[in-house]
């Protein structure tokens, strides 16, 4: 990551402020310090190196001396903590470190061997460093880059628009970290992720950490948080009963995905399907509220300090539409139930199709697409619609809110890839239709839209034998073809069938999974595929922080 010149104005602001001859663990635990990668510039014998040791915490003492780093070495071994505390030789003046990676950096030799420029530059985004001188300890804390963006819900955010505000999330040139576990149970069954979201500084996700050279065995579902810049393991919290993990492959449930989220300072989810919802803290995953009567939730969203969760009243294994459901809507910090729908269109809401922007909560009802204001849930408006008679659990439509309009994708029949599916656009206001166009559906998905810039990007080439891909934008409220660029397989000279999860977007790119990973340019015609990286079945890649 580049340094900014607001990085540097910072630095030079903070450097003037020094504390008193502590500890470096007292101030380290002064800092607010959560978790993730500390490095010890200096480290010496490795004493404090050590100290610096915690749970969620990994450890590197740096030191120009060979001697030193020997004597570190000698001193973990002493104390036990071989593997999560290290010591390793630097080069005076350069740290051995990737950009951007480092939460904490501790500099306690009163002869710095970094630069002010090199500490700033391995430094995360929000990342600290203290730094020993003369007079006490020097502060210095580099900023979040407004051009990188989270990842709070599924689908972005409450508004279900996939897209985020990030115009440093490209095409990979390297990896920047890599966890375990490598792989996943089976391609056969369940995928081993169930859910995953950043709050901009770390990943919380739900994964399936079983044995993974047979099904046999039973599943191991567990609630993870790991730094988002070095995938640091921060907590992990076990998950009781989940989804059966030999559910069909290709079949959803497509509700998984939105179990959690991140928003206000907590993190959102239940902790096993018949658990109720509770919030968490973020750098502990300590429970800090339950929430009564919320047994049987499967989605969350959260939007104007209100949580909007959709309740299953029972299960099905072969369609979302038979299980019946109800829209609970609490205040996030109270608990206090604001309003409720439990009627006939509430249970026969389509999965994962609640937005909440605008003042409104729209979802699809099957037959019909329902508007109701986000603070009461009193109904707006309504707009019917032919519909398949059973979704399939993975096939549903999908709603988006952009402003003044509410946009819909979907198909009215259970054809084959959706064919005949359609996006439609309505007032907000008034429910009123605006326009039509078509759509399609991906592979083992429902159809995709992406509003970016006032332009509504979607899968167009339904018919059979047509290019498929996404060659046109459209004014999102007139419909009008307002920027074409050549059919994918015209950019693209590999390609295959999408994966089995919805794509994602950025304001600069659409992020295709075909023949692995590829960027679509939203500003001109070129295209790139990443024929290396792919991702998971059933949730697909997370393009936010900078990184994907």
């Amino acid at each position: 990551m580049k340094l900014t010149k607001s990085t540097c104005v910072l630095f030079l602001l903070m450097s003037g402020l020094c504390f008193a001859e502590q500890s470096v663990q007292e101030i380290v635990d002064a800092s607010g310090f959560e978790g993730g990668l500390i490095v010890h510039v200096g480290c010496g014998d490795g004493e404090i190196t050590a100290e610096l040791y915690k749970e969620g915490r990994l450890v590197l003492g740096l030191d120009a001396n060979l001697e030193n780093v020997a004597r570190a070495r000698a001193h973990f071994l002493e104390k036990g903590v071989i593997g999560d505390v290290v010591a390793d030789r630097m080069l005076p003046g350069t740290l051995p470190l990737l950009d951007g990676t480092v939460n904490l950096v501790v500099v306690s030799s009163s002869r710095p061997e970094a630069t002010s420029e090199e500490i700033l530059r391995v430094l995360a985004p929000e990342g600290v460093a203290f730094v020993r001188g003369q007079s006490g300890w020097r502060k210095i804390e580099k900023p979040r880059p407004t051009e990188i963006d989270s990842w709070t819900h599924f689908l972005h955010g409450p508004d279900n628009n996939p897209v985020a505000a990030d115009t440093v999330v490209g095409r990979p040139f390297h990896m920047r970290w890599a966890g375990e576990p490598r792989w996943q149970r089976s391609h056969d069954y369940l995928a081993s992720m169930s859910a995953l979201v950043s709050d901009g500084k770390k990943l919380f996700y739900i994964f399936d950490k079983g044995e993974t050279s047979t099904m046999a065995v039973l599943p191991n579902w567990t609630l993870a948080a790991r730094d988002a810049f070095n995938g640091v393991v921060l907590w992990e919290r076990p998950i009781k009963e989940w989804e059966d993990y030999l559910h069909n492959f290709r079949s959803g449930p497509v509700h998984l995905p939105r179990s959690l989220v991140v928003a206000d300072g907590r993190l959102y989810t239940f902790l096993g399907y018949n658990e109720p919802l509770v919030a968490l803290d973020l750098g502990s995953g300590k429970t800090l509220q339950t929430y009564a009567g919320t047994e049987g939730v499967r989605e969350i969203l959260y939007a104007g300090g209100r949580l909007y969760l959709v309740i299953h009243e029972g299960r099905s294994e072969s369609s979302y539409s038979e299980i019946p459901k109800r829209i609970l809507v609490l205040d996030a910090r109270t608990g206090k139930e604001l309003w409720e729908k439990k009627d006939a269109l509430a249970k026969d809401l389509s999965g994962a199709t609640l937005a909440v922007g605008s003042g409104v909560a729209v979802y699809d009802a099957r037959q019909s697409l329902e508007c109701v204001d986000a603070v009461t849930g009193k109904q707006l408006w309504r707009s019917q619609r032919a519909s398949p008679a059973r979704y399939k659990l993975y096939k549903r439509a999908v709603t988006v809110i952009s402003g003044n309009t509410v946009l819909w994708a979907g198909s009215s029949d259970n054809r084959k890839r959706g064919r005949g599916s359609f996006l439609a656009a309505f007032d907000l206001k008034t429910g009123t239709e605006l326009w039509r166009a078509p759509a399609q559906e991906v592979f083992n998905s429902p159809p995709e839209v992406f509003v970016i810039k006032g332009q509504v990007w979607s899968r167009e080439g339904a018919i059979k034998g047509s290019k498929s891909g996404y060659s046109v934008a459209r004014d999102v409220r007139t419909g009008k073809v307002i920027h074409r660029r050549p059919h994918d397989s015209d950019i693209l000279s590999l390609s295959g069938h999408a994966w089995c999860y919805m794509n994602k977007a950025t304001t600069r790119f659409l992020v295709r999974g075909e023949a692995g990973v590829e960027f679509l340019s939203t500003e001109n015609d070129s295209g790139y595929a990443h024929h290396f990286t792919r991702g998971t079945c059933q949730y697909g890649v997370l393009p936010c922080n900078g990184l994907l």
